[in-house]
Parts: structure tokens; C-alpha cells; sequence
């Protein structure tokens, strides 16, 4: 903590905008980019999967790693940011197509949950924000209608690895309309979804495994990460 200045933590996505006094920020949400470094830098990370409004905490780790080793000898690695190239990296809301898909989003309309049901994304994709044309094609003059085709092409091809993602092939799907493109969302998102909500309510249901899940987990990190800790403390003296 002795390492971070508070001009750094202040630039991050979260307090951009955001105007920091006592009436309105916490020590504790103030300094929980610190606690997310953390996790990177003990476990020595060397790559770790964000997305690009992310990216910006994988540069703070990173410069707390170079300003703790300048000051007290070579310990931490840099980590690298591992970022997908696709326009799926970052989904679209589905009410707003010019920001991105968020479940913090208060339009409950805006995003497709994993444990959505099935009644729940029928009606996500219907209230769906296209454009009045109603022929179907790719194309970033109609981000609404791009989104939705991006997330039907992923869905569609995601067990292919040699699949290409970067720009849908909307002719081989054959859409009559933009119903017709939202039907097929929909069965397509519901034949995906469903076998995840119902492991997620099994598992639910089963607290003796997820506990005993926390426990192991809990053992493989400490037995991981407790000698570097100690050897981080001799680094700074204690």
C-alpha cells in the first residue's frame, strides 16, 4: 500500500468521473484496485484474460510491480493483459446499443443473464433495439442489429475453433426479417443457457460440495502463495 499514490488509484475507470470527497467515497472502495492487484501479483501472474474497459487495472498492477521492485529489488513479474479480438469482447446493451452489456445495467431488459429463463430471454431479444429497415445484414451503421448478430454468431460457432468471429456470414443464415433473426436468437440463446441454469440450481442445492469446493480452493491458494508472501515480507523488512 506504501507503494500506490493516490493520483494513481483516482484515474482508474471507476472514479473517472467521479468526483472523490467524504460525502461520497470510501477508503475501502477507494483502494480496492490495490486489493485486485493483489490477487494478480501473488499468484505471479504472467497473463491475465480482461476485457478493454479493464484494461487500464492490468497497467496499475503492473506499475505497482515496477515500483515495488525499483525500491526493493526484483520480485514481482509484470503481468501482460490478454485481451479477445473480436467484437464480442465487449457485447452491446440491448436497449442501448452504444454502450456495452452490463448486469449492473437497472434496465433488466439490457442484458442476457446465464440464468435467465427461458420466458426471461424470450422477452429480452423481443424488446431488443434494432432500426426501422428491415432487411438483414451486418454492418456498424446499425449497432443494434450488429450486436444481436454478433451473439447469434458466437453462439453458433463457439465449439468451431477455426471459426472466424470477426464479422458475422449473415447470408448463410437466410433471414427473411428481423423477427425471423430474433426467433432464432432466442432458440438458439434458450438451447445454449438452459444447461447452465439448471447446474447452476443443482449445485445450488448441493452446499456440502460447494463448501467443500471453498475449502480446497482455499487450501491450494494459501499452500501456493504463502512462500512468496514470507519472501515479500523479507523484502521489506519484516
Amino acid at each position: 500500500m506504501n507503494t500506490v499514490k493516490s493520483n494513481k488509484l483516482s484515474i482508474l475507470p471507476q472514479w473517472k468521473n467521479f468526483e472523490i470527497d467524504n460525502n461520497k467515497c470510501n477508503m475501502g472502495g477507494f483502494t480496492y484496485p490495490v486489493l485486485q492487484s493483489a490477487d494478480i501479483l501473488l499468484h505471479q501472474a504472467d497473463i491475465v484474460p480482461t476485457g478493454e474497459d479493464q484494461l487500464m487495472h492490468i497497467h496499475f498492477a503492473r506499475d505497482l510491480a515496477y515500483t515495488f521492485n525499483k525500491k526493493y529489488g526484483q520480485t514481482f513479474k509484470l503481468p501482460e493483459a490478454m485481451i479477445l479480438e473480436s467484437p464480442l469482447a465487449r457485447l452491446k446493451s440491448l436497449r442501448n446499443p452504444s454502450k456495452k452489456m452490463s448486469k449492473s445495467d437497472m434496465d433488466q431488459l439490457s442484458f442476457i443473464g446465464l440464468i435467465d429463463s427461458d420466458k426471461e430471454i424470450t422477452k429480452k431479444i423481443k424488446k431488443s433495439v434494432t432500426d426501422s429497415i428491415q432487411n438483414v445484414y451486418y454492418s456498424s451503421d446499425r449497432p443494434g442489429l450488429k450486436n444481436l448478430l454478433n451473439i447469434l454468431f458466437f453462439f453458433k460457432n463457439h465449439k468451431n475453433p477455426h471459426s472466424s468471429i470477426l464479422k458475422p456470414e449473415v447470408e448463410k443464415f437466410n433471414f427473411k426479417n428481423k423477427v425471423h433473426l430474433k426467433n432464432e436468437i432466442t432458440e438458439c440463446l434458450i438451447t445454449e443457457l438452459s444447461p447452465i441454469r439448471n447446474k447452476y440450481f443443482e449445485l445450488l442445492n448441493d452446499s456440502a460440495y460447494l463448501e467443500n469446493v471453498l475449502q480446497q480452493g482455499a487450501i491450494r491458494a494459501e499452500s501456493q502463495c504463502v512462500l512468496f508472501y514470507n519472501y515479500i515480507k523479507s523484502c521489506v523488512g519484516l
